[in-house]
Order: structure tokens, then sequence, then C-alpha cells
């Protein structure tokens, strides 16, 4: 009697070891989805990422300018 016991115990230990791991194997990633940065969700609905861009290099010059400070065009 004790022996079918322990035989059941331990299958029942052998069934729910099997299916914990098949379940940690079969998980499968969820890609994260990437959140819109702060251009995308206020500034793109009104400027382009060329336009803003040329703004900043204009910006950029204008202040070396008033510093006196030469800047080639390629370190922008």
């Amino acid at each position: 009697m004790k022996k079918s016991k322990i035989y059941v115990f331990f299958l029942l230990l052998l069934v729910v070891g099997f299916v914990w791991v098949f379940a940690q194997t079969s998980k499968k990633e969820v890609p994260k989805q990437e959140e819109p940065t702060a251009f995308q969700t206020r500034c793109s609905i009104c400027h382009s990422l060329k336009e803003v861009r040329t703004g900043m290099e204009k910006i950029m010059k204008e202040m070396h300018q008033k510093a006196g400070i030469e800047i080639s065009d390629s370190s922008l």
C-alpha cells in the first residue's frame, strides 16, 4: 500500500515538473513597442525632421559667429 502511494506521488511530481518545464520553454517573447518620441508626438505634426535639422544648423552657425568661433560645415 505504501509503495503504491509513493509511486503515485512520484508520478504526480514528475507530471507537474514536466508541465512546468514545458510552460517555461514555450513562452514567446512579446516584442516591446517603442514609445514615440516627443518629436513624433508633438513637433512632427507641423515640422519635418529635415526642416528641424536645417533650422538647428542655422542657429548653431549664428551662435558660433556671435562667439567668434569658426566652424566647418562637416562638423555640424
